[in-house]
Order: C-alpha cells, then sequence, then structure tokens
C-alpha cells in the first residue's frame, strides 16, 4: 500500500533524527573513509546532503583547509546538485541501481574539478559507492561510501544494499508518523470548529426559543384572556389553556433555552456550574467545589477566563453529570473544579456502581464526552472500578 509523504522539502527535518545515526553506524562498521546520506527533493529535482561521518577526521580537516584558503566561499559538504547532472547521478535516482565508480566521475559537475582534486589529491580517497535509498519504488535519498580502494567486495556492497534499505524503512516510518501527527492536528482542529458551529446553534436556537417563541406564546396568552372576558361560559376551560400556555412559556421554553445556551457563563463559570447542579437537584446531591485562584479569575463577570473555555468545561460537566444520573446510580457527586500549576482542572467523582474501563464498550455519552474534551485539550481521564466510585478528570492548560 502506498502512503503519501509529507511534503518533499521537510523531509531533511523528519530525517534529522535518524541521519547523523545512520552515517555513524555504517561508517565504523564498514571501514568507509567518508559515509554520505542526502535527502532527494523530487519536486526541485535537487539532492542536498543531510548527514556526514569522517568529515572531521585530520585527514579531511586538512582538506577543507586548503579548499578554504584555495577556493574563498567554496563548501563541498553542502553542494546541492541536480540529479541529471551526470549520468551516474541519473541513474541513481532514475532506476534505483548501485553505483560505484571514481569520486570524480560521480562528482562531476556537482563541485568544481579543481576542487574535486584537490580532495582526492589531499585525501587519497577517490572511489566511490552510491546506494539508493526508496521507498514504494521510488527513490528519496541516497548512502554514499567514499574510499581510498577501487574494490568494493560483493559482501560489502550487499551489506550496503541491505543497510540502506532498513534506513529506508525508516525514513519512510518517521515520515508517517509526521504524517499521522499532521492527521490528527487537523482533525483536533476540525473537531474544535465542529464544537464551535454546534455552540453557535444552540445560541441561536436559545436566542430564537427566549424571543419569538416566548413572544408569540405571550400574545396568544393574551388574546386568549380577550376571549375569556367575552365568552363566560368558556372561562374554566380557557383558564387551563391560559396557565398551560403559562406554564409552557415560563418553564418549559426557558428551561430549554438555557440548557441549550447558558446565560450564566456571562455572569462566570461558577454560577453557570451551580445554575447546572440545580436542575440535578431532586435526583442527585451534588457538591460544587472550587479553589480560590479559580474564583479570583472567576470574577468580575469571569472575563479572565476566556468564554470558550468556560463553555468547554460547562459542556464537560454538563456530560459527565448526564452520565452519572443514566448509569451510575449514584447518591452523591462532587464536582471540582480548580486551578492548579497553570491548568484548569475539574473532575466529577460519584459514589455509583462503577464499572471495568477495560471491559465496557464507552457508549454514546461517553464517545461525547471523550470528543468533546479532547477536541479542546486532550487531556483526560476515567477512573473507576466495579463497586465504584468512578471519576471522571479533565484538564486545561490557561
Amino acid at each position: 500500500m502506498t502512503v503519501q509523504e509529507p511534503p518533499e522539502r521537510a523531509a531533511p527535518h523528519a530525517w534529522a533524527t535518524i541521519a547523523q545515526a545512520v552515517v555513524d553506524d555504517l561508517y565504523s562498521l564498514q571501514g568507509y573513509d567518508n559515509v554520505m546520506l542526502c535527502h532527494f527533493d523530487r519536486a526541485a529535482g535537487v539532492s542536498t546532503p543531510v548527514a556526514w561521518a569522517g568529515r572531521h577526521s585530520e585527514v579531511m580537516r586538512r582538506v577543507a583547509g586548503q579548499i578554504t584558503r584555495l577556493f574563498p566561499g567554496a563548501n563541498p559538504w553542502e553542494v546541492k546538485s541536480r540529479w541529471d547532472v551526470n549520468p551516474h547521478m541519473a541513474r541513481l535516482w532514475s532506476s534505483g541501481d548501485t553505483v560505484i565508480d571514481s569520486v570524480a566521475h560521480l562528482n562531476r559537475g556537482v563541485n568544481a574539478e579543481a576542487v574535486l582534486n584537490l580532495i582526492c589529491r589531499v585525501s587519497g580517497i577517490r572511489y566511490a559507492i552510491c546506494v539508493p535509498l526508496r521507498v514504494d519504488g521510488v527513490s528519496i535519498g541516497s548512502i554514499l561510501g567514499f574510499q581510498r580502494s577501487p574494490e568494493f567486495p560483493v559482501a560489502k556492497v550487499r551489506y550496503a544494499e541491505a543497510f540502506a534499505r532498513q534506513v529506508s524503512l525508516s525514513i519512510h516510518n518517521v515520515q508517517l508518523l509526521n504524517l499521522q501527527r499532521q492527521t490528527s492536528a487537523a482533525l483536533a482542529s476540525s473537531m474544535q470548529l465542529l464544537g464551535q458551529a454546534e455552540d453557535r446553534t444552540r445560541r441561536s436556537i436559545s436566542e430564537f426559543l427566549h424571543s419569538q417563541v416566548q413572544s408569540k406564546l405571550l400574545v396568544a396568552w393574551s388574546r386568549l384572556d380577550d376571549v375569556r372576558a367575552q365568552d363566560t361560559a368558556s372561562q374554566r376551560v380557557l383558564d387551563d389553556v391560559r396557565r398551560d400556555l403559562e406554564l409552557l412559556r415560563e418553564h418549559d421554553v426557558r428551561l430549554v433555552s438555557h440548557q441549550l445556551h447558558p446565560e450564566a457563563l456571562g455572569v462566570g463559570l461558577i454560577p453557570a456550574l451551580q445554575v447546572l447542579i440545580s436542575r440535578f437537584h431532586r435526583v442527585l446531591e451534588i457538591s460544587l467545589v472550587a479553589n480560590d485562584v479559580l474564583a479570583a479569575l472567576d470574577n468580575h463577570g469571569g472575563e479572565r477566563l476566556p468564554q470558550s473555555l468556560r463553555l468547554i468545561v460547562f459542556r464537560t460537566v454538563e456530560e459527565a453529570l448526564g452520565n452519572v444520573l443514566k448509569h451510575a446510580g449514584a447518591a452523591h457527586v462532587t464536582v471540582s473544579v480548580t486551578v492548579q500549576d497553570g491548568d484548569l482542572r475539574v473532575s466529577v467523582a460519584d459514589d455509583g456502581r462503577g464499572f471495568d474501563p477495560q471491559a465496557v464498550t464507552p457508549g454514546l455519552g461517553l464517545r461525547c464526552l471523550a470528543a468533546r474534551v479532547e477536541a479542546s485539550c486532550n487531556h483526560w481521564t476515567v477512573d473507576s472500578r466495579p463497586g465504584g466510585p468512578t471519576t471522571v478528570r479533565a484538564w486545561w492548560p490557561l
């Protein structure tokens, strides 16, 4: 299966974690005078050195010193080259064949001929083996081993090729890991946007219920009052209808409106949680604990806590309490909201029946809770055991 790589130009950074270790290993195990690993940018058609081994030996220091004196500005260790700079490089990148030849032939067009002659004369290094790094049949780089002798035994060539295959696999794994991280980050961003869109929709519906529906119900209630005054025979029925409308307007619509969008968040996180907890007073005993640091941040309208953070904390507690009510069989719940070590921390602990997290498939409520928290911070845990207690924890960096 072919997996799309991250952008080629970012590859050297992805390789940095393994490139130097790769050349150091081949250098020490096979006795080359120098080993170089190159990255191939297919989009630009350019090969770039990523890591060297042996360049800091006494001989190579002497080579570098003479090059610097005779050719100011020349740097043979950092030279980029096009894939088609000479037939040997074109063969390496296009066919994926191992290439063994003289340094002069392999580097023709890469370094100036005078620089090449100086390197070969001072170092004595005249021959090289170039083994491509390939993933899914595509060249992504190469390993080059340089030595004085023209002899490359078959066993040494096979070792270099096997080594290159393992390196290619390692590099590809790094690329896949980076791609996974990018995908995870994009998914988290999408989930956050979906959460924001959901809250905007909730707010719109809440405002619609609170304004237009409430207003229309009030008008209907008033018109019924007019009819009641004219038709005394139907007063009892009309009184019942007016009471039902009043209950619908003052209780049901208002309750749904507040559930869709908690207006108390405009005052602060703690007041909003107090309103939330009051909804459960007939079925659960709930204690709210908040430390002084949070109270200080949450005062004066809660402006020191971002509205988005207050809302996600509110929804997290709301979801957790809903799960307790549906599944836990609990009598008491403690909701703790504190600021510690630069994090806003929330825990919801109940004394219910508990469960084995390893044996239970998460239901819709727990999955919704996970999606909501992971979209905003990705820090949350559920601790439980059969017989209880159960504690849900989440935290957000401030």
